[in-house]
């Protein structure tokens, strides 16, 4: 099976923002195998039962903070 893999190149910014944000949407989440609930014996409800983690959508969106801080230390 093929794989994306997406990289973070990190640059300090030129103005005063010490924080960053970036976000990437639209993965399939693996708690839930994407299909946003769960249902069946292994999971003891008859009813099918909203992901936690997806909340029913299947999929989650990564973000990433980057707080840029000043060196410590010679």
């Amino acid at each position: 099976m093929s794989k994306v893999t997406r990289m973070v190149e990190l640059t300090p910014p030129k103005g005063c923002s010490t924080k960053e944000l970036m976000t990437s949407p639209g993965h399939t989440c693996r708690y839930c195998g994407g299909r946003g609930y769960f249902k069946g014996v292994w999971c003891r409800h008859d009813e099918p039962k909203t992901c936690p983690i997806c909340g029913g959508s299947g999929q989650v969106d990564a973000v990433v903070t980057i707080e840029w801080k000043p060196k410590k230390g010679g």
